[in-house]
Parts: C-alpha cells; structure tokens; sequence
C-alpha cells in the first residue's frame, strides 16, 4: 500500500516552504523515493514528530549535523559552531512549523490527528526504524547550507489490543 498524496504532499510542502522563509534561500525539492526497508540510517541529526489520531506514522526533518549548525545560525543570525542546545532547540522548532503547517492543512481537509512534541536524536548511521507496514516517503530538499531529508510514514491507524 502506497502513501496517498493528500496525506504526504502537506509535509513535504510546507517543509520546503518553512525552509525557504527562515533561511531566504532557494530550496530544490530532489525527485521522492519509496523506502522499502523498515529501516534508514540517520544523517546525524534526526528531529522526529509522532504522527497520532485517525492516521498515525511519524515525520522526520533529518539532515548532517552541519547542516542543521548553518541553519540555526542563520535562523538565530548569529554564528554557530557546534551542535549545542540552541542548535537542537532550533531544528526542534523548524520540526514544529512545518509539521504544524502541514497538520492544520490537513485538518481543514477533514482529517482528524495530533502530532507530538518533536524528538531529537543525534548520531550519524542511527538506525531509525518503523513499521514495516507503514509506507515510508523520502524527499531529500537541497540547500546551499546542505541537504535536509524529509522523511514521512502516514499511515490509517490500527487498533491494538
């Protein structure tokens, strides 16, 4: 089962958008791809957003933790050199906006679910997994600053017993 484009679309838009507003800059959206492993290896930085109601998944802003330096520095217009709590907070943040943008965009559709406070996890090659049957979507967005992976599994919920 595939990911419907009315669930993902919202995510990957409005993260190209909300990267686009805080840093001035051109975003290139790459061509999508369908992970079919379970299974990704983290970039470094993963901020993770649970995904829970009527639909349930997760979506991830993952990118190198250079990547995520040069832009809280940009965001917070000053210079930054490692990935400290102002960094983290930041791409928190980021997490935040876009998937809030993308979850009210869906609400005015009709459909009914929250998302949870983001999660930070650091290490570059984490493994970051998730149910196998949850189709999973990646868009990698590129940046002057570096790449940012839009990582996305949305699927209808299911009741556990």
């Amino acid at each position: 089962m595939g990911l419907a484009p009315e669930l993902s679309t919202p995510f990957f838009v409005a993260a190209s958008d909300i990267l686009r507003d805080v840093t001035g800059q051109e975003v290139v959206q790459e061509k999508m791809l369908t992970h079919t492993q379970p299974e990704f290896l983290s970039l470094g930085l993963a901020v993770v957003i649970g995904i829970v109601g009527h639909c349930q998944g997760r979506f991830i802003i993952d990118m190198e933790s250079r990547t995520a330096i040069r832009l809280a520095s940009l965001m917070n217009m000053t210079s930054l050199t490692e990935l400290d709590d102002l960094v983290k907070s930041t791409m928190g943040e980021l997490g935040n906006m876009a998937s809030g943008i993308a979850t009210t965009r869906l609400q005015n559709k009709g459909f009914d679910f929250q998302i949870t406070p983001p999660t930070l996890f650091e290490g570059r090659e984490m493994t970051v997994s998730t149910p196998a049957w949850l189709p999973v979507l990646i868009t990698p967005l590129t940046t002057t600053l570096g790449e940012v992976r839009i990582n996305l599994a949305i699927g209808p919920a299911t009741k556990i017993d």
